[in-house]
């Protein structure tokens, strides 16, 4: 079949629409708030962002011998690992190793490649419940063990995970160069997807503590990180420190638990597919070790160079802001529409930044009917809770992304999608009087 190129008129939102892509109707009129992708704005400044950066490394390139274009370091381009560690420290407001930085070409595939290095099938992973609904997926392929623990306000249940981690420990585990952990956990503790919740500085701690006491590497999905929209004055503040900041290397204790997996799709664009690792020497070691690393190269040695370029300028601190400003806008549309139209029994989650509200509906609301209500009745769509959670709970919780659309677009979906939820609500209401009737 020949290929079908895109159209001016099925170019909406930034998608090609066909009949084989994941979200088959976007366009004017229709609220995909299951999409988890940067809007256009978004899209458009990065597409600027990326031609001055290219004219800028591409002269580079020009006048030296075109590296650019070769092969490039395991670790990745120097340039990008450098700038990327100064570019963490300056919004993390603490030191990034340019050593501990590794090129990635993003953050599922990131977990995908630490889970196929690091991992055998049978082994374990602990993830939180709910969790990115990708998760189970990924790493089933690999044949690990997912066990889920539930999530709370502050972060997952660490009593339950306690106990999980002391019942499925392997007794005669000892760890070696080879094989330093015998489980993992995936967590998200900034922004979490799909609640949108930060992580307790305690829970923080008490899971460093875990990790090292039991031999288990911390995968953590640091990939809204620079997305706090929270405003101290004209000043955006700084999201809650990353996961990895607690795994302290002056600890007496200290061996490396924690990799941060970063990633630029969604503050820059995730056509660019490109990431980062922020890790520990001893998962550095093993990563140069994989063959599929040494007889590659840099996973994205061309697009991270291009990157590099834009770091720590004024062009990328400006696209940052843009980012964030708009994000602060339509946030605070969402939650504006939810605070004032909102049904009694209904809870919604206040996010301080990130791309994701979750709402939890009585348990009466029927979700699958409710969605077919508004995809038939308004054009909306949304993500079924219990995607987001590998045990199928969750059957009451729907996602939410408030980064796609604009502020107009979000109030106008977030209104018709509560009238729904009501006209759902008052049927409810009204079988069960009937019933006692």
């Amino acid at each position: 079949m020949a290929t079908k190129f895109r159209t001016k008129e099925e170019d909406y939102y930034g998608y090609y629409k066909h009949k084989y892509y994941e979200i088959s109707a976007i366009g004017e009129g229709r609220y995909s708030l299951d999409m988890g992708g940067p809007s256009v704005d978004i899209l458009l400044s990065a597409a600027k962002l990326m031609r001055k950066s290219t004219e800028i490394r591409l002269q580079q390139e020009l006048s030296g011998d075109a590296d650019l274009l070769q092969y490039g370091s395991s670790l990745g381009d120097p340039d990008y690992r450098t700038n990327v560690a100064k570019f963490l420290s300056s919004h993390y407001q603490d030191s990034v190793d340019p050593e501990s930085i590794f090129t990635t070409c993003g953050a599922t595939i990131g977990l995908s490649i630490l889970v196929s290095i690091f991992f055998n099938a049978g082994d374990v992973i602990f993830v939180e419940d709910p969790t990115y609904f990708r998760v189970n997926q990924i790493v089933r392929g690999y044949g690990l063990t997912v066990v889920p623990i539930p999530l709370v306000d502050d972060g997952i249940e660490v009593e339950m995970l306690e106990k999980e981690v002391k019942g499925k420990r392997p007794l005669d585990f000892q760890p070696t160069d080879q094989r330093p952990f015998w489980a993992c956990m995936y967590l998200m503790t900034v922004y979490h997807n799909p609640t949108g919740i930060c992580y307790s500085k305690e829970k923080c701690k008490a899971l460093i503590r875990l990790a090292r006491d039991n031999n288990i590497l911390i995968i953590c999905d640091d990939v809204y990180n620079l997305l706090c929209f929270e405003k101290n004055g004209n000043a955006f503040e700084r999201a809650p420190p990353r996961l990895f900041q607690y795994d302290v290397k002056a600890d007496d204790d200290y061996f490396g638990n924690v990799v941060s997996n970063g990633s630029f799709s969604k503050v820059l664009a995730p056509g660019l597919r490109l990431g980062w690792f922020e890790a520990p020497k001893v998962v550095i070691n093993q990563l140069l070790l994989d063959g599929r690393i040494q007889g590659g190269g840099s996973m994205n040695h061309y697009t991270s160079g291009i990157v590099a370029s834009s770091l720590n300028t004024d062009l990328f601190s400006d696209h940052l802001l843009m980012v964030r400003s708009r994000g602060k806008e339509k946030l605070d549309a969402i939650l504006g529409v939810f605070r004032e139209r909102c049904p009694e029994g209904v809870k919604f989650s206040i996010p301080t930044g990130g791309y994701f509200m979750w709402i939890e509906l009585p348990g009466s609301v029927d979700i699958p009917e409710l969605h077919e209500c508004c995809l038939k009745n308004h054009n909306i769509s949304f993500h079924h809770g219990v995607k987001c959670s590998v045990p199928g709970r969750c059957q009451n919780c729907i996602r939410i992304c408030f980064m796609y659309y604009s502020a107009a677009e979000l109030v106008t979906a977030a209104t018709k999608l509560l009238e729904e939820i009501e006209v759902r609500l008052t049927a409810v209401k009204n079988v069960d009087k009937a019933d006692t009737n």
